[in-house]
C-alpha cells in the first residue's frame, strides 16, 4: 500500500473511534445507559469522598492544578525541542476547544447534585462531562510520551492523578474523568496524524 493509502487508512481508522465515542456520549448523555454509569459514579465518589482528608485532600488540591490549561500550556512550552512544544500547544488547543463544546452540548450535572443532564447549556454547574483537567493532562501527556518514550510512564501516571483529584474535588463523576482522559488522548493523536494543525 502507497502512503497515500496508508494516510487514508490510518485517518479512516481515527475517524471511526471518534464516531464510536461521541456514540457513547450520545447514549450516556440521552439516559441511554445512564442506570448503570449513575451507580458506578456514585460509588467511587462516596469511595474518594471517604478518603478525602489531611495530606490526601492536601495533595489532591495541588496535583489538580496541573490539568489546568495555564499549567499545561507553561509545561508545554518548557519542553526541550521546538516540535514537542509546537504539538503540546496544538494539541491542548485542540483540546481545550473539543472539551467546551462537549461540555455545552452535553450538559452534565456536577457533583454533588444527581447526575441529570441540561443540554446546550452555558451553565458551569452542568459542564461535569468530559473533565477538562483530566483531557488536558492526557493531551499533554501523549504528547510527551511520543516525543520523550523513557518518560511516557511518568506522564501518564500524572495524568491519571489528575483525572483522580478531579473526582476527590468532587468537581467530576467517575466517567467524567474517562471521558476527558480520551479526549485528550484523542487530541493528541489528531495532531500527531496531522489531522488538525493550528
Amino acid at each position: 500500500m502507497n502512503c497515500f493509502g496508508e494516510s487514508f487508512s490510518v485517518a479512516g481508522s481515527m475517524f471511526m473511534k471518534i464516531a464510536i465515542f461521541l456514540l457513547i456520549f450520545f447514549m450516556i448523555s440521552s439516559g441511554i445507559v445512564s442506570a448503570g454509569v449513575n451507580s458506578f459514579d456514585e460509588s467511587v465518589r462516596d469511595l474518594a469522598l471517604r478518603h478525602n482528608d489531611g495530606a490526601v485532600g492536601t495533595a489532591m488540591g495541588a496535583i489538580t492544578k496541573l490539568g489546568d490549561g495555564k499549567s499545561a500550556l507553561a509545561i508545554g512550552g518548557f519542553l526541550p525541542d521546538d516540535e514537542a512544544r509546537y504539538d503540546a500547544f496544538n494539541t491542548i488547543m485542540t483540546t481545550g476547544i473539543t472539551v467546551n463544546i462537549m461540555k455545552a452540548i452535553i450538559g452534565r450535572r456536577r457533583p454533588p447534585g444527581p447526575s441529570d443532564y441540561d443540554h446546550f447549556t452555558t451553565s458551569n454547574s452542568y459542564h461535569a462531562m468530559p473533565s477538562g483537567h483530566t483531557a488536558t493532562a492526557f493531551a499533554l501527556a501523549a504528547v510527551i510520551a511520543e516525543h520523550y518514550p523513557d518518560y511516557d510512564w511518568l506522564a501518564y501516571t500524572v495524568a491519571g492523578l489528575v483525572g483522580v483529584s478531579r473526582i476527590f474535588e468532587d468537581e467530576h463523576w467517575a466517567t467524567d474523568v474517562l471521558a476527558g482522559a480520551a479526549v485528550g488522548y484523542g487530541s493528541a493523536r489528531l495532531i500527531d496524524f496531522e489531522i488538525i494543525s493550528w
